[in-house]
């Protein structure tokens, strides 16, 4: 388990990015973003929850995921839907099945 800060995490950063949002969390409200590592170009899917703590202060949970592979797998899958609708779309005559 990796308990590093996301600007940590991701950036190397030691402070919060100009682009936290920790700055928008606010009670009972989560926020969640698709963010680019910088250092290793991986996309990650980044969920913001708000925890108060018994004495009222909130903080702020964040779960990383990894959905690098997932893009890639989608982003293939579109391309091999627009080639078959392609050589689908040049054939003439009727075809069944």
């Amino acid at each position: 388990m990796n308990s590093r800060e996301p600007a940590q995490a991701l950036h190397g950063r030691e402070s919060a990015c100009p682009v936290c949002a920790s700055s928008i969390i606010q009670p009972g409200k989560s926020h969640s973003r698709e963010l680019a590592g910088p250092e290793d170009g991986r996309i990650y899917y980044v969920s913001n929850v708000p925890v108060t703590d018994k004495d009222g202060t909130t903080a702020k949970a964040s779960i990383m995921y990894d959905i690098t592979e997932c893009r890639r797998l989608k982003e293939n899958l579109r391309g091999d839907k627009r080639l078959s609708e392609g050589v689908i779309n040049s054939l003439t005559g009727i075809f069944f099945f």
